[in-house]
Parts: C-alpha cells; structure tokens; sequence
C-alpha cells in the first residue's frame, strides 16, 4: 500500500469536497454546514482508518525484524571466523 500517496489523496479529497459543498446554493446556511461537517467526518474517519491500518502494518514489520535480529544476535554480536565460506557470496 502506497501510504504517502495516501496522504496526497485524502487533501486532493479534501479540496475537492470543499469546492463541491461551495459550489452548492447557500439557502440554508445551517444545512450547507451540516453538509460539509458529516461529509468531512466521513473523509476524515476513513483516513484515520488507512493510517492505524499502515501504523500497525509497520509496527508489525519492525516486530518481526526485531524477532529475527535477537534469534541471531550470537551470530551478530560474533561473527564467523574469516576461514569459513562467507555468508552473503
């Protein structure tokens, strides 16, 4: 999932939202408020979900990191000897 391009996404939304209710008559004025508050609330709580969503995705990635690192950290910490076939070659 492309976060940052999340981010870009929901101002782009966000504008468009605002010019859309603008453009509306302004009869009711309290009408045309209410309008852009639900329709706000919903763009935002929709964000809010995409972004707990990518927090907990990543929290998960360094959870799984930080697994492998301390199963390994004897292979880390001491090295093989220069003698035995290298690790990555």
């Amino acid at each position: 999932m492309d976060y940052l391009g999340g981010i870009k996404k929901y101002r782009e939304d966000r504008v468009r939202l605002e010019e859309r209710v603008s453009t509306k008559d302004h009869g009711d004025l309290r009408a045309y408020v209410d309008d852009y508050i639900r329709a706000s609330d919903d763009l935002d709580r929709d964000q809010f979900l995409c972004m707990k969503k990518a927090v907990c995705a990543l929290r998960d990635h360094y959870a799984a990191m930080y697994d492998v690192i301390i199963k390994n950290w004897s292979l880390i910490t001491q090295p093989r000897s220069e003698d035995s076939m290298p690790l990555m070659f």
